[in-house]
């Protein structure tokens, strides 16, 4: 009798645990969902040890997952797995959540607009860079940060025309109200230099630097005749502003963009392919808003005549304006808005131009 008392007892102990349930006391775990050939498993960011009960029952099911009682951070658990262990976490979260969602905060999800992420940046146990948007919002990971901006952006059609806002004859007295106007309107522009002014305000040379816009060769002297008078004095003109530049900013800036003064009209064709010989990429434009223009004397008639030649690109739209100009610096608010009604993107000239944009006159680096 004794011994079958004992047989019954053993009997018990093996078999209660596979009744027994995950909210016997195992810990809420830590981790991320990872997708393999098709199918989610949770990576643990952290140790889990169960229970006697669970592990046993677990172990039964599953018995090359488990080190004695312990789940090993890293280890994946298919969802059967997980829910397995922790029912009582929300099924819709544990069968829905996409690849690279965290289930360390249950909160709900933040929305993320560029340039105003306010959040915590953190490397979770895991190793995986995560935000936090603060109390009451779920953690997401860089993954799903990355895929909410750019679905902000992804709205927008793949072919989205752009804008590049371009200065010539930078810099000026008026350098910092531009720089401010542009920095309060959030864009970047392209501001092709004279040597010669730069020499002058070599403090507002570095301040267009240092607010991360492009800076384009516009000739040292921005004289014809000395651009005209040979292709050597014009290569010696061009290189003239690039050393005024690097003397400016104290380091060699790789200036890989030019804009020929009154257009490149102006250069032989000998003149420009060495402009490309040595890596420059020089472009006009196809849209203007007359700031040097006879008959464009106020703001109304300036923006006017942005909109009218802008509205006759077919494509992306490269629009010359100039530094030190009071009319160009008031009118740039209602401008950046019309291109923004407008659905462009605006845009800064470098070199990753490869394709020849309609209506404007333009010579690629020679490979």
């Amino acid at each position: 009798m004794k011994r079958i008392f004992i047989f019954l007892l053993a009997l018990f102990v093996c078999i209660a645990p596979l009744c027994a349930s995950a909210e016997t006391g195992t810990p809420l775990p830590s981790g991320t969902w990872e997708q393999f050939g098709g199918a989610l498993f949770f990576a643990l960011s952290s140790d889990i040890t169960l229970d006697v009960e669970s592990a046993v029952a677990f172990g039964l099911t599953w018995p090359d997952v488990l080190e004695g009682a312990t789940l090993r951070k890293g280890t994946l658990l298919s969802e059967e797995q997980f829910l397995w262990l922790w029912p009582q976490l929300p099924v819709g979260l544990a069968l829905s959540s996409e690849p690279g969602a965290s289930v360390e905060s249950e909160g709900k999800t933040p929305v993320l607009t560029k340039f105003k992420l306010t959040g915590e940046w953190y490397y979770n146990d895991a190793g995986v860079l995560c935000y936090d948007a603060g109390e009451g919002y779920r953690t997401l990971t860089v993954d799903e940060v990355f895929a909410a901006l750019d679905g902000s952006s992804a709205q927008r059609a793949e072919n989205q025309k752009k804008v590049y806002f371009t200065f010539d004859d930078a810099p000026s007295k008026y350098t910092m109200e531009l720089l401010s106007a542009l920095d309060a309107l959030d864009v970047k522009a392209t501001f092709f230099v004279v040597g010669a002014y730069v020499k002058a305000h070599p403090v507002f040379l570095r301040a267009i630097y240092d607010f991360g816009h492009v800076i384009g060769n516009h000739s040292y002297s921005h004289n014809q005749s000395t651009l005209q008078e040979s292709t050597a004095s014009c290569i010696a003109d061009f290189k003239k502003c690039q050393n005024r530049v690097n003397e400016a900013l104290g380091f060699e800036y790789p200036m890989t963009v030019a804009r020929v003064p009154y257009g490149s009209s102006t250069l032989s064709a000998q003149s420009k392919r060495a402009l490309e010989s040595l890596g420059y990429l020089w472009i006009d434009w196809n849209a203007l808003n007359g700031d040097a223009e006879a008959g464009i004397d106020t703001y109304d008639e300036a923006y006017e005549y942005a909109i009218d030649t802008a509205s006759h690109c077919s494509g992306d739209v490269v629009l010359l304006m100039h530094d030190g100009k009071q009319k160009t610096i008031n009118m740039l608010p209602d401008l950046v808005q019309y291109f923004r009604e407008n659905g462009y993107e605006f845009a800064v000239v470098t070199t990753d131009i490869t394709e020849k944009i309609d209506g404007v006159r333009m010579g690629f680096p020679a490979q």
